[in-house]
């Protein structure tokens, strides 16, 4: 139950790094606090990351995925003379 839009919200968060978003579940992080985020979302996360069932669907994946931090982006300027 967690979109793009929030997907990319809990990556930026954490910085891509799916440790720190899994020690953050580990650890009762909050994530109400991230934007766009209710209790309903916070449940879900929480839900899915206990959820036995659906781990056998995605854990094995993580041994085949890897996790790039984003690099950061340099904004360009642009002047109108």
């Amino acid at each position: 139950m967690v979109g793009r839009s929030a997907g990319r919200s809990i990556s930026r968060h954490f910085g891509g790094d799916w440790n720190a978003f899994e020690q953050a579940v580990k650890d009762g992080f909050d994530f109400t606090i991230l934007p766009d985020f209710g209790e309903i979302m916070h449940n879900n996360i929480y839900q899915w990351y206990a959820d036995e069932e659906e781990g056998k669907l995605w854990r094995p994946l993580l041994e085949h995925i890897i996790f790039e931090k984003p690099a950061n982006k340099k904004s360009s300027v642009f002047l109108k003379k």
